[in-house]
């Protein structure tokens, strides 16, 4: 059986959303138990009740806040993880390979799933989806790591969680520059100091720190969930998220 985690609905088109979600799930035979986070009940207390009562598959229905939350209380845990996004968004899709809600719970039935990794901003706010910092123009930030320097100008800094390949395999957030349109993103101070100018650069590290001239917003999946300056970091363990067919490697 599954165990549902539902964002507590804002407005008159969410609670019809959720009703929408319940009565489809209730009609694939994969209705469950479920729960809504409230200031006495936390994502992490859900979650632990869920494991009490044996359940182990945990669904986050609603945003990419919850969505993220629920990851995180599940990474450490031997569980299958899967999602229903009240709205749609392209990082979401290409992660688990459903353009909607509705096929989202069309995938929850097969439970094909595939690891993943979670990424954490300041051992904090998790990410399963990649995080963006854009840069403003005449701005610039530097990445530091062990053994790693880099100072870069403009475009924008994607951050994504990548998982291992391997049992004990090192975790890495892939660090990817990605210039503004028409222009090279110049970069100095990468590995052994020498100068490149690229397209586009990237490179796998476990943990990092970002310094930016100024707060800039962190963006996950169109949405605002942390600022620079910030330490980024990879989870320690994998994670099963459930995933549409010809993703899955179980």
């Amino acid at each position: 059986m599954y165990y549902y985690i539902f964002d507590p609905p804002q407005g008159a088109k969410e609670y019809e959303r959720v009703a929408q979600i319940k009565e489809t799930l209730s009609a694939l035979g994969i209705a469950g138990e479920m729960a809504t986070p409230s200031p006495g009940k936390s994502v992490e207390d859900i979650v632990s009740n869920a494991v009490s009562k044996r359940f182990s598959t945990i669904i986050a229905v609603g945003g990419i806040e919850l969505i993220n939350r629920v990851a995180c209380a599940v990474e450490p845990l031997d569980l299958v993880f899967g999602v229903i996004p009240f709205i749609s968004h392209p990082d979401i899709t290409k992660l688990t390979g459903a353009s909607d809600w509705k096929s989202s719970a069309e995938q929850l039935r097969r439970r094909r799933w595939q690891e993943v990794r979670l990424g954490t901003i300041a051992n904090q706010t998790c990410f399963i989806t990649p995080a963006s910092i854009t840069l403003p123009a005449n701005s610039s930030f530097t990445v530091t790591a062990p053994s790693f320097n880099m100072t870069a100008s403009s475009g924008t800094i994607q951050l994504t969680p990548i998982p291992s390949t391997k049992e004990g395999g090192v975790p890495t957030i892939l660090l990817q520059l990605i210039p503004e349109p028409g222009k090279k993103t110049f970069i100095q101070k990468l590995l052994s100091k020498n100068e490149l100018s690229n397209h586009f650069s990237q490179i796998g590290l476990e943990k990092m720190q970002i310094i930016t001239q100024e707060a800039l917003p962190i963006v996950i999946a169109g949405i605002e969930l942390g600022q620079s300056p910030c330490t980024v970091s990879a989870s320690k363990h994998n994670l099963k998220l459930i995933v549409g067919a010809g993703r899955e490697n179980s």
